[in-house]
């Protein structure tokens, strides 16, 4: 039986995954075109290299399709419910690493904790008679973090950032330039 490696398929992740194994005696490789998802083992018997996206890692451990995977913490605590029943962190590899960021429109100057994030989403609910929405593609990892620091935000509606074929984890520049961030409320997962 082959045992399945499951490992981002492009860009810094792929790099230094390729690279971590490398500096232990496994050398990782794309074969083929450039554009195709294959790749290969060398230097250890009865590995089978399968290339995905980050993303995809999580759900194909979970279902039993891979053997090991590679992939971000925040990505496995994303995609999958009771992650920590469902797969075993083998080991930390050091390197990555995601922040979450709350970013609120330069406008509310009055809001630069999460305290103050609280409050407002308190008032606005008070005033509009429905809770305020906070857009994320990390639907359960915002929703654990502001379960843990804040109460009345955990109530508020979390939406899903549709996504634009793009797996970016920068905000785009609108946001960025119309937005501010609340830096106190970061959380590195």
């Amino acid at each position: 039986m082959m045992l399945k490696l499951g490992v981002p398929s492009k860009g810094r992740l792929m790099e230094k995954t390729f690279s971590w194994f490398g500096d232990r005696g496994v050398t990782l490789r794309k074969a083929g075109s450039e554009r195709e998802y294959s790749g290969a083992v060398d230097g250890i018997e009865g590995i089978e290299l399968v290339l995905l996206s980050a993303g995809e890692i999580p759900r194909e451990l979970a279902a039993g399709r891979i053997h090991l995977g590679v992939t971000g913490s925040d990505l496995v605590r994303e995609k999958l419910a009771n992650w920590d029943v469902r797969v075993t962190e083998v080991a930390l590899m050091g390197f990555g690493g995601a922040d979450l960021i709350i970013a609120v429109p330069q406008s509310w100057v009055d809001v630069d904790t999460l305290d103050d994030l609280d409050a407002a989403a308190a008032a606005f609910r008070a005033k509009h008679g429905f809770r305020m929405r906070i857009a994320t593609k990390y639907h359960r990892l915002v929703r654990e973090f502001l379960r843990e620091t804040v109460s009345r935000i955990i109530s508020s509606w979390i939406a899903r950032v549709p996504r634009r074929g793009s797996s970016k984890t920068r905000p785009p520049k609108r946001l960025r330039t119309s937005h501010r961030q609340v830096r106190l409320c970061v959380r590195t997962v």
